[in-house]
């Protein structure tokens, strides 16, 4: 579609190739200030639904909310693409290209935590991905293939690896999780009545040791749990 500017909804008929990924991007922001409710995307094939995603609405009317998101087709066909909002809302920059699988590297310490900004398929490959929760003072892993965006999750791989993850076409619902998506910022030991714990190695090798005022990077993850242990 190339870029365009508008205030509440529009369309687009796009021939796209046959079992391929790609990557639609664009950007958002309020027309007035706080008045941009969210913008929904649906990709569609005929009366099919291939992908649909919500994102949220930024309140800004100067910074600009750029945003993506990964689908994959069946057949060569024309597809729709439907960009629509609650009003008060401009778009422009919108973009598709063929996306290029994810490349994601596990170190030979065979552990870390990764969050994507795309549906992530592990069902295929030597690098796994899970989920993580507290028990017992012990760290629950539970495997889950098909990870949906945003989802945080730590990677096991013997030895290291690195592999270019495929795109999900469905995803799996996750188990619940004490992982936390970091944003770049410093973590601190304390929040309240939870401890914060990143991944590490440290004096009982590779594990999660509390945090002490230490960045955890956007893309990254770290455990955020009630009350407080040792490593």
């Amino acid at each position: 579609p190339g870029s365009m500017q508008y205030g509440n909804q529009g369309a687009y008929l796009m021939p796209l190739a046959a079992n391929t990924a790609y990557k639609l991007t664009f950007s958002y922001r309020s027309h007035e200030w706080n008045s941009n409710t969210g913008v929904t995307v649906s990709i569609l094939k005929g009366d099919a639904e291939v992908k649909k995603v919500t994102f949220p609405g930024v309140p800004s009317t100067e910074e600009w909310s750029t945003v993506s998101t990964v689908f994959t087709t069946t057949d060569a066909d024309n597809y729709v693409l439907s960009l629509g909002n609650g009003g008060n809302t401009w778009m422009t920059n919108v973009s598709i290209v063929k996306a290029e699988p994810e490349s994601v590297t596990v170190t030979s310490d065979g552990y870390a935590t990764y969050v994507s900004d795309y549906d992530l398929d592990f069902s295929e490959t030597a690098i796994k991905a899970y989920t993580a929760k507290v028990e017992d003072g012990k760290v629950v892993l539970t495997q889950i293939s098909k990870v949906p965006a945003g989802t945080p999750v730590v990677l096991y791989c013997e030895g290291g690896n690195t592999e270019e993850i495929p795109f999900a076409s469905e995803t799996d619902a996750p188990a619940a999780s004490d992982l936390v998506a970091g944003n770049g910022g410093t973590v601190a030991t304390a929040d309240g009545d939870y401890t914060n714990y990143i991944l590490n190695v440290g004096s009982k090798g590779i594990g999660f040791y509390k945090a002490n005022d230490q960045t955890v990077d956007k893309g990254r993850a770290y455990l955020h749990v009630a009350g407080t242990s040792e490593a």
